[in-house]
């Protein structure tokens, strides 16, 4: 039986917003080269949940310090992080 303070899991259909530190200046996507908006969280916030994210530095899926690149997870606490 689930305790009170047991941390609940987010259903797959519900949209987790992004946190609201500027976006890494290495992050990429595929959106970022098809339109004239400047990308910002709110972006990733609207979409789908199924944009795939590379970094710059690397041309991979992963950072130079080996962990995932996505909206959630490039932030300030990343050696390679810097801010756009």
């Amino acid at each position: 039986m689930p305790q009170p303070h047991d941390i609940e899991a987010v259903p797959e259909n519900v949209l987790v917003p992004p946190p609201q530190y500027p976006l890494c200046a290495h992050m990429r996507c595929k959106g970022m080269f098809v339109t004239d908006e400047p990308y910002t969280r709110q972006t990733f916030a609207d979409g789908d949940g199924s944009t795939h994210f590379w970094c710059q530095l690397t041309a991979r899926s992963l950072g130079p310090d080996g962990r995932m690149v996505h909206v959630h997870d490039c932030h300030e606490e990343r050696r390679c992080y810097e801010t756009a």
